[in-house]
């Protein structure tokens, strides 16, 4: 379950930080935001369905192989706080609790630019394990970044490729770029 969400450079929302119960109910005048929190968390599923940024943010067709992804009202043109979507990168930090015993606590962050359609960071904990996605580059004119995987090791890392507009738990947990292989 989803117990804290923090929202930046999204929207109408520089920063949000909300506790969650077992059910919510969001209230507010017209335009005060409860529509771009919930846009934020289709942003979420929308990773979690392993699209990629521009996609998410400004729909996918259907194809032989996927579903029709509708986009996020207003696009990548309006997904970030500042005009134009200059300026700090989009992020999503959420944690809550595995509702399967044992109980487990787990983050997850997600760090994007709408403009470029590209991810800057990423970032999941489950209990004591971490997986850290920083790009090594940051080159814009790169469609893929390195990362370093430790997979459970103390050794270096290898530095391995993903594609930068598309998350890449997503990208490792459907088979990675297949230079990898899990724990």
């Amino acid at each position: 379950m989803i117990e804290h969400i923090v929202i930046e450079n999204f929207k109408s929302f520089k920063q949000v930080n909300l506790r969650l119960g077992r059910l919510n109910l969001f209230v507010g005048t017209n335009a005060s935001g409860k529509s771009n929190f919930f846009d934020a968390l289709r942003v979420l599923q929308g990773i979690g369905n392993g699209f990629t940024i521009h996609e998410i943010l400004d729909g996918k067709p259907r194809s032989a192989t996927s579903e029709v992804w509708e986009p996020i009202r207003g696009g990548s043109a309006r997904a970030s706080f500042s005009p134009g979507g200059e300026g700090q990168p989009t992020s999503f930090h959420v944690e809550g609790q595995f509702n399967t015993p044992p109980s487990s606590a787990w983050s997850f962050s997600v760090g994007f630019s709408a403009r470029e359609g590209r991810l800057c960071q990423e970032r999941l904990t489950v209990d004591s394990g971490v997986y850290d996605s920083s790009p090594i580059s940051n080159n814009p004119l790169e469609p893929f970044f390195e990362v370093r995987y430790y997979g459970g090791k103390k050794s270096r890392p290898p530095h391995l490729k993903f594609e930068k507009a598309r998350p890449v738990l997503t990208q490792m947990a459907r088979g990675g770029n297949g230079k990898w292989a899990k724990g």
